[in-house]
């Protein structure tokens, strides 16, 4: 792991509020302790979700099968929640990275002031350094993303007879409510996807919303967490 700026340091040590070697020893255990807790709620949730998805698929897999023309809808509506399930399993699982490596950011200052440097150390097999856990998993979550998404978009476009609709309005036009129902559903879909994204962290006072995909990554900062009165 790459060394922690110095100035950094300072900071750090200013924002906890200590710099005594044996409360800082304790601080470290504590670390570990709530890294590991944080790993174990990462793969709870990630499993969680998993079942969720797999649920849905089944439900749809169950209509597709039986082809049951008097529900078209149904299959549109669990394709958008089976999506937001899968965003909100990716949110979720960025959201646990993030937790997860603040604690190996406290490990690392404090194994330096310790002078012990075991989360640091890593024995490099001869296959080399291999791929990463949690990044495979989330780049899995963008995946399900896209599929359920296709999957969505697919039923949107078949569950309505879109070709068959005329603009044209005359006075024996009939409204398609199959059409406004699958319409509704869509925005339905829309405004969840919005809902999820906008539960960003409150961490430094107000919510944050955070980017999707970080194509450049920030600089690292040391935050003290906004405390409501």
């Amino acid at each position: 792991m790459n060394a922690v700026p110095k100035s950094l340091s300072d900071q750090y040590f200013a924002a906890i509020g200590t710099s005594d070697k044996m409360k800082l020893k304790l601080a470290l255990a504590a670390a570990h302790d709530i890294r590991k807790f944080e790993i174990e709620l990462y793969w709870k949730r990630a499993n969680y979700f998993w079942l969720l998805q797999a649920a849905i698929f089944t439900a749809l897999g169950f209509m597709w099968r039986g082809q049951n023309v008097t529900a078209d809808l149904v299959p549109l509506g669990l394709t958008g929640l089976g999506l937001l399930t899968a965003i909100a399993s990716w949110f979720a699982a960025e959201g646990s990275k993030f937790w997860q490596e603040n604690w190996e950011r406290h490990i690392d200052i404090l194994e330096n002031n310790q002078g012990v440097f075991l989360h640091k150390t890593a024995w490099v097999g001869r296959d080399g350094i291999r791929w990463s856990v949690s990044g495979t998993n989330g780049w899995l979550n963008i995946f399900f993303s896209v599929f359920w998404a296709g999957l969505f978009i697919s039923q949107f476009i078949v569950s309505a007879k879109w070709a068959d609709l005329s603009l044209a309005s005359t006075p024996s036009s009939v409204i398609d409510w199959n059409a406004v129902k699958a319409c509704a559903i869509a925005i339905l879909t829309g405004i969840g996807f919005v809902a999820l994204w906008s539960r960003g962290s409150r961490l430094e006072g107000e919510r944050i919303w955070p980017r999707l995909i970080t194509l450049r990554k920030t600089d690292l900062r040391i935050v003290r967490r906004s405390v409501d009165p």
